[in-house]
């Protein structure tokens, strides 16, 4: 990974340095400046909050750890009981290869936000699992749902990223949300599938209103919409 870093961009106290000594890092080891002070500049052009949506195993996890691969104050919050092989494989390698140390929680299903400290960088993988998981506990059965409990569903879990899109803002730090696209299927025949699926478009769309970025992903490869 290259980074270019531009002389106007530096903090004052790195501002005599040369535009020969900027050129090139090929990793923010190699970087003629302070560690500290590069992640520093480049944190002050990084969005707070972005969203990105795409099928299942379209790349949306991989382009999230990969985008936030060279800083150390990351923060991934999965939702599922053990992160995926790949997933942890390249966050292994990103870790290894900028020297830095993610903080990793698993079986996110509630309240988000309690496991924030002072980290700049958060991953939420995944939004739509998150969905399901509230769903599952605030309506066991959903053939009982009413539309009130449909809405008090849906707004607990946006007020949750709510918070994690606050926390980007206040500290000045990005946090990146991934979630699955339910736009393309068919409407499921089952009841607890059909519900879920529209329970997770209506939390979209409230997300991607407030990102600052929206991506989609396929095929490994994303496109930015917003």
């Amino acid at each position: 990974m290259r980074i270019i870093v531009h002389l106007q961009y530096a903090v004052s106290s790195h501002a005599s340095a040369t535009l020969a000594d900027s050129h090139f890092c090929t990793s923010y080891k190699q970087c003629p400046w302070n560690v500290g002070t590069v992640r520093e500049a480049e944190r002050s052009f990084m969005v707070n909050t972005i969203l990105v949506t795409g099928g299942a195993a379209s790349g949306k996890s991989r382009w999230a750890v990969t985008r936030l691969a060279p800083f150390n104050d990351v923060l991934f919050l999965d939702t599922h009981e053990k992160t995926s092989s790949n997933v942890m494989e390249r966050i292994r390698y990103g870790n290894s290869l900028y020297g830095v140390d993610w903080e990793i929680k698993t079986g996110v299903t509630d309240m988000p936000h309690v496991f924030l400290k002072n980290h700049a960088y958060v991953i939420f993988d995944s939004l739509d699992s998150y969905a399901e998981s509230n769903l599952v506990a605030m309506c066991p059965n959903v053939l009982e749902i009413t539309d009130d409990l449909r809405r008090k569903i849906q707004k607990k879990v946006v007020t949750d990223i709510e918070l994690l899109h606050k926390h980007a803002r206040n500290i000045g730090g990005c946090v990146i949300i991934t979630t699955l696209e339910t736009g393309f299927s068919v409407t499921p025949q089952d009841p607890f599938q059909r519900e879920l699926r529209g329970i997770i478009g209506s939390i979209n769309q409230r997300i991607a209103n407030i990102s600052d970025e929206v991506y989609f992903s396929a095929s490994g490869i994303q496109v930015k919409m917003h």
